[in-house]
């Protein structure tokens, strides 16, 4: 893991602390239009300046440019299910640990929003941290 897997603890972070405030003080419909524009934005993003394309060169033809689909490999069929396995419980804790703490410890809603805001930067520290040890002792599984 490292900075390329932070995605979910820095939205989970944000979302943490800016959702329930937005539902709280302007209603659940305003929360939902802010979550709508950031995904479409975010999409936009991703059209615009994400560029797959393989890079053209003048010494290889174009018949040896073409690459066979991923979704075909059962190589990176095995490394989707291992990352879906991993993400589940920190989804599930973003997700229900709100409403455990809120209903069962009885928790403010400040309260949770600060805890689960650590949490998920705690979890993005590790990630980060953990990328930089495997990178720095060499620990790389061949794929």
């Amino acid at each position: 893991m490292s900075v390329r897997q932070t995605a979910i603890p820095v939205g989970g972070a944000i979302g943490t602390g800016l959702l329930p405030w937005l539902a709280y003080s302007y209603g659940f419909e305003l929360m939902f239009i802010v979550l709508a524009i950031a995904g479409f934005s975010m999409g936009l993003i991703v059209v615009l300046f994400i560029n797959t394309k393989p890079a053209e060169s003048k010494y290889t033809s174009k018949s040896m440019l073409t690459i066979p689909s991923p979704l075909k490999s059962v190589e990176v069929w095995k490394i989707v299910m291992a990352a879906g396995f991993l993400t589940v419980p920190q989804m599930a804790i973003l997700t229900f640990g709100s409403i455990y703490m809120r209903d069962i410890l009885h928790i403010g809603l400040a309260s949770i929003s600060i805890i689960l805001i650590g949490v998920q930067i705690g979890g993005g520290m590790l990630r980060i941290w953990s990328g930089y040890y495997t990178d720095k002792k060499r620990i790389v599984f061949p794929y």
